[in-house]
């Protein structure tokens, strides 16, 4: 059983699990070291970002997305478990196939990870506040 920010070594990986709870009570999210030609990035994992409708687990989902909230500094690649969860995944893909050797990785962008990280936030917040009003 893997407890919240144990290391787990895979080889010369060090993955750092995170209990996020959310898409599914047990959802855990992955922080690790990415290579890009030689040069290391932080990158991150949500594993709790998937769809919720129910009050409870929206609530569990906001708690995993403040969480990673304040995990993220230094985060500069999101990785996402579903391609449909990052509406620019495809377009990101194409440029990196045929990126130049001068041009930088499209999938470097701490600040998108980090505007995503807030947009996911207001969402529940949103079916949150909606949830109070039709109670």
């Amino acid at each position: 059983m893997l407890q919240d920010g144990e290391k787990l070594t895979l080889g010369t990986t060090v993955l750092r699990l995170w209990s996020t709870p959310g898409h599914t009570p047990g959802a855990m999210s992955v922080d690790l070291t990415v290579f890009d030609n030689g040069q290391p990035y932080r990158a991150f994992l949500f594993g709790g970002g998937g769809a919720v409708d129910d009050v409870p687990e929206v609530e569990r989902f906001l708690a995993g997305v403040e969480k990673v909230e304040r995990l993220q500094d230094g985060v500069q690649v999101r990785i996402v478990s579903h391609p449909a969860m990052d509406d620019q995944f495809w377009e990101r893909m194409d440029r990196l196939q045929t990126r130049r050797p001068e041009q930088a990785n499209p999938m470097v962008d701490g600040d998108g990870f980090r505007a995503w990280i807030q947009a996911l936030k207001a969402s529940a917040r949103r079916y949150l506040d909606l949830a109070q009003v039709g109670r």
